[in-house]
């Protein structure tokens, strides 16, 4: 389910069919991808590692602390088909496929806030990336 949903994502985004460049980071976003697109081989279309929680957290920065927005869910020759998997989701795959990873996602003060809201509201996380994607943030 996950990997159809994955899949959907990157053709939702128009990178359905093509070669990819994966970039190895070593991230639990990596090895998600690199599970995922192991026989896209390389291209000119690069592959982001981010997950849910690092887009949500840098819509949620950008609206708190009025900072830059330093990812983007797609660009001309860029795509993250990760932008709505959570990084629990993630890592639960990852786990029970027996893949070891590097936990590399963004942390800082609001990292905790972000989960306490997530905690209380479920799909929170979601919601505040729908909306950065609508309002043309991310």
């Amino acid at each position: 389910m996950l990997i159809r949903r994955i899949r959907g994502d990157t053709a939702s985004l128009g990178f359905s069919k093509g070669r990819y460049n994966l970039i190895d980071d070593d991230s639990i976003g990596y090895k998600l991808n690199s599970f995922i697109f192991a026989k896209a081989g390389k291209g000119s279309v690069s592959v982001g590692n981010f997950l849910l929680d690092d887009f949500a957290l840098t819509v949620f920065k950008y609206f708190v602390k009025k900072e830059k927005i330093s990812l983007k869910v797609k660009g001309e020759n860029y795509f993250n088909p990760l932008y709505l998997i959570s990084k629990e989701e993630a890592t639960a795959f990852l786990r029970s496929k027996g893949i070891k990873y590097v936990d590399t996602g963004i942390k800082d003060e609001l990292s905790d806030v972000l989960s306490k809201l997530e905690e209380k509201r479920p799909g929170a996380m979601i919601s505040m990336v729908k909306i950065g994607i609508m309002a043309g943030i991310i």
